[in-house]
């Protein structure tokens, strides 16, 4: 039986990039992949093809607004089959550069399922074939898929889960997505764009629960502008499926038509063929694995990064967790933990959003008096000459030091400008440290400034 140092399951972007560190580190690591592809859901169903696709919408958008920028573009029109080609060629590609990455740092490969058992051995099942290895130390980083809704079960034609709709390559007339989450308000951007009627249903009484009050109505009203219905504060409670399309009829009594229905209420770990008893690992009971400040779980050697520990839901999150799991692992950097707090996270909807550090409620919940500052994208000149107004750049801060704890924006290239606000939670920097350094002008990113004189009572713009 073939020993390794390290054994990683799953090659998303946790995964790989877990399977490189290691690699680097000198140890002999092999990867198992069920799929044939490294990448995972990142790169061949989430990440870069949605990315693709908003992209192709926005400048299809941009061509129907050409009239505010004195530009006359006629005869403008949209195929979803030759968008969906072209994120198909950008996974092509990056695909190819990830297989010559892993190849170049000569890591083994396994095609296959993968179940542990014990003293950290795992056996791999390939096509009936099975092949037993040991590991010094074992990564799991097999992600998740898409939650599925009793009573509105997917069907891939006319109910959809995410994974599903970006092989879609017929533009519905009417789509109605079920929850207004992330995933959802992504696509919620994306097909309203290319000109579809989108119909959000979702149980909280806003979008994307759980961020922050400000972010929150910012969006809803956004969308409202774009004329998508939302129904807010509801749910489905039947739907009937026809020839015609599928009928939502709501908890209100409110019914919703769409010739095509996204089902986004969240993800699920992929746990279940891991037989995680049998190595003695615990989950929580949402079925995700608890993970320590290093990744590790309740099994000694095994480590869980990525979608299934439940930190965080994000390529990034998965890639600084791999490579802190590596280095406790090998033996190296062992005191540097997981990062915690300065996790940026966007969502691709128009406008995007860009989010770091405590919401407003827990910044109060967690140090009583706050600083904020809430500077409106509209005063930005920059703003004016791209024709993108929308939005808000919000600053958190504690009261008695300054230190900023959040930062939240609602704007065109949001996801661009969090990084800034995450460098600057990861130095524990202040509101004027930040309003004492110079932004250029005319820029999005001067909006930093200007929250944080704001919070700091001695606004300019503001």
């Amino acid at each position: 039986m073939e020993t390794y140092d390290l054994v990683i399951i799953g090659a998303g972007p946790g995964g790989y990039v877990a399977a490189v560190r290691g690699a680097r580190l000198g140890a002999r690591v092999l990867l198992i992949e069920r799929d044939a592809a490294a990448g995972g859901v990142c790169l061949h169903r989430g990440c870069i093809p949605t990315k693709s696709m908003l992209s192709a919408a926005k400048v299809y958008e941009l061509c129907r607004r050409g009239g505010e920028f004195g530009i006359t573009a006629e005869k403008i029109s949209a195929d979803l089959a030759r968008i969906v080609a072209r994120a198909d060629k950008s996974i092509r590609l990056l695909g190819g550069g990830l297989d010559a990455l892993l190849k170049n740092r000569k890591i083994e490969r396994l095609q296959g399922t993968a179940r542990l058992a014990p003293k950290r051995q795992i056996i791999i099942d390939q096509d009936g074939d099975q092949t037993t290895v040991a590991a010094r130390a074992i990564i799991l980083a097999t992600g998740s898929r898409p939650a599925e809704l009793p009573g509105l079960e997917t069907d891939g034609e006319q109910v959809v889960n995410s994974d599903q709709l970006v092989r879609l390559e017929r533009q519905p007339r009417r789509l109605a997505i079920v929850g207004g989450g992330v995933t959802g308000c992504e696509f919620a951007s994306l097909f309203s764009m290319l000109g579809s009627e989108v119909s959000i249903v979702e149980i909280e009484d806003s979008l994307l629960p759980g961020f922050d009050q400000d972010v929150r109505p910012e969006l809803g009203r956004a969308f409202k502008k774009r004329k998508m219905h939302l129904y807010l504060g509801d749910k489905v409670k039947e739907h009937h499926r026809s020839a015609d399309g599928v009928t939502l009829l709501l908890e209100s009594g409110r019914t919703v038509a769409a010739d095509l229905v996204l089902v986004a209420v969240g993800r699920r770990p992929n746990v279940e063929a891991l037989d995680l008893a049998a190595a003695g690992i615990e989950t929580d009971r949402r079925g995700f694995i608890p993970v320590d400040d290093f990744a590790r779980t309740s099994a000694h050697g095994i480590y869980a990064i990525g979608d299934i520990n439940g930190l965080w839901q994000l390529a990034h999150a998965a890639s600084h967790q791999g490579t802190i799991a590596v280095e406790h692992a090998l033996g190296h950097n062992v005191s540097r933990a997981l990062e915690r707090r300065a996790v940026p996270a966007a969502v691709y909807c128009d406008p995007e959003i860009g989010t770091v550090g405590l919401t407003e409620a827990q910044a109060r919940e967690s140090v009583g008096r706050i600083q904020k500052g809430v500077f409106q994208i509209r005063t930005l000149g920059r703003a004016h000459a791209g024709g993108e107004i929308e939005g808000i750049y919000k600053v958190l801060a504690e009261a008695d030091t300054g230190q900023i704890l959040g930062v939240h924006i609602v704007a065109h290239g949001a996801s661009e400008l969090v990084h800034a606000a995450t460098i600057a939670l990861s130095h524990e920097a202040t509101l004027e440290s930040v309003a004492g350094t110079i932004h250029g002008h005319p820029t999005y990113g001067e909006a930093f400034k200007e929250a944080c004189e704001l919070a700091l009572g001695r606004p300019v713009h503001g």
